[in-house]
């Protein structure tokens, strides 16, 4: 078997694993999505006589829970997918030519072991610098959708650009409102300062206490 065609065979095999990857991950993550928002159905409900049309939020939340998932069932999908490709082939007795040609096993299923690589490295990144970053609004979704309550944070702590702590015992970044605030900072005269405040509420890119 000529190089070529063993460059064409790989490509082939590759393109038919991915596009069962893709089909097993719509599939079972699709499925799994639906169970969880008809298991939650009453919650559902209750939340939309609270805050009213909440049809979008249980979309965007749909659509946050997705790469989550993703992660978490990625390594089972694939392992799926990769069964699936090996019967398909099997099947129609497509890998025999391959073997008669003197090609072995790990030669053979090398599309597929790369291609479930690169699902790894991109599950990876999902996980180190996508989810991050979702985490915080998919948190908010589904307190509002599920438990019918806003998203808060207890005893809120970060230090500001000036080098003062901000402490809050909650934090509602739905509404941008800080309850029970303290701020220990130090004045130009280097003395110490504390600030105490009932509420601070962010508005016109400035805190109003």
């Amino acid at each position: 078997m000529e190089a070529r065609d063993v460059n064409l065979l790989d490509r082939f095999v590759f393109r038919v694993f991915m596009k069962t990857w893709l089909g097993v991950v719509a599939g079972i993550l699709g499925l799994l999505t639906a169970l969880d928002l008809l298991g939650h159905g009453e919650e559902i409900s209750e939340s939309g006589e609270i805050f009213g049309a909440i049809g979008l939020d249980i979309l965007f939340l749909a659509g946050l829970q997705f790469p989550f998932m993703l992660v978490q069932y990625g390594p089972f999908l694939t392992l799926i997918a990769g069964l699936i490709t090996v019967l398909k082939f099997a099947k129609h007795r497509e890998w025999m030519p391959q073997m008669v040609a003197g090609r072995s096993s790990p030669q053979i299923l090398f599309p597929i072991y790369f291609g479930a690589a690169t699902i790894a490295l991109v599950a990876l990144l999902l996980k180190e610098v996508l989810l991050p970053s979702l985490a915080s609004p998919r948190e908010e979704l589904l307190r509002k959708v599920y438990h019918q309550r806003p998203f808060a944070m207890a005893d809120f702590s970060v230090r500001t650009r000036n080098d003062e702590r901000l402490q809050a015992k909650l934090f509602v970044p739905s509404t941008g409102v800080l309850i029970g605030v303290e701020i220990h900072g130090r004045g130009s005269a280097g003395r110490d300062h504390l600030l105490l405040a009932d509420e601070a509420i962010w508005e016109d890119e400035g805190w109003r206490l």
